[in-house]
């Protein structure tokens, strides 16, 4: 889904060509980019571990993601977030995730009832999905939800979660005139399919995040220095 979104966006046009080509991504053609990068001489212990790759069912992380992005000339970026040892549980987590997706604040929130009611309740913005893995697993985090007493959930596509007969059948019928009404209980179903909702001040995990700051293609450079995966805490 992130090739997709980095391939259909506009503000880094050159992005298109760099992940195009020779044949567009899928999941073996994501294996084959990490043969070569590893053959280039990214990450090392990575190709130590998971060499060789293509045709495998092998698990890859964001940190394999990183590199693969980063030897196409693709910039992205790692956070970690390590609360096994702490108690402010996953506080720092949801609010990155929530500035990351948030307008800048100066639009984000009305001040008053007038402005409240024509606020729309759906806010689009041009962001990224992010990737978000949780030791073995993985999510694509594409913004969040927030009701009224600030509680917090994100809004995933999660290859775990497989959505209901009835819910997978209503998506199928669409030339159906009929199935075209959908039942609120089906839709309040449906949409559990994509909420994530993340416990505050709990004994936490360790989760990282890989994300693209949509900058300028690599630069050979850059490309060399990002051999070495590295990261930042938050």
């Amino acid at each position: 889904m992130s090739c997709s979104a980095l391939m259909d966006q506009h503000f880094q046009p050159m992005y298109f060509p760099l992940l195009d080509s020779p044949i567009s991504p899928s999941v073996r053609q994501l294996q084959w980019w990490l043969e070569v990068a590893w053959s280039s001489g990214f990450d090392v212990q990575g190709a130590a571990q998971l060499s060789p790759l293509v045709d495998s069912k092998k698990w890859i992380g964001v940190s394999d993601l990183y590199t693969a992005f980063s030897s196409r000339g693709i910039p992205c970026e790692l956070v970690d977030f390590n609360y096994k040892q702490s108690f402010h549980g996953n506080n720092a987590l949801i609010q990155w995730i929530v500035d990351y997706f948030s307008p800048p604040t100066e639009i984000r929130r009305p001040t008053n009832l007038t402005e409240a009611l024509m606020n729309p309740s759906v806010t689009c913005t041009e962001k990224m999905p992010i990737i978000l893995q949780d030791g073995w697993h993985s999510r694509t985090v594409v913004g969040y939800e927030e009701i009224s007493d600030s509680t917090v959930s994100l809004l995933v596509f999660d290859p775990s979660r497989r959505p209901r007969s009835k819910i997978r059948k209503a998506a199928l019928d669409i030339t159906d005139a009929a199935s075209a009404r959908v039942e609120d209980e089906l839709l309040h179903d449906a949409l559990k399919l994509f909420r994530y909702k993340l416990f505050k001040n709990i004994f936490g995990k360790q989760w990282q995040i890989l994300y693209f700051p949509m900058t300028e293609p690599l630069t050979e450079y850059q490309m060399e220095k990002r051999k070495f995966v590295t990261s930042t805490w938050a």
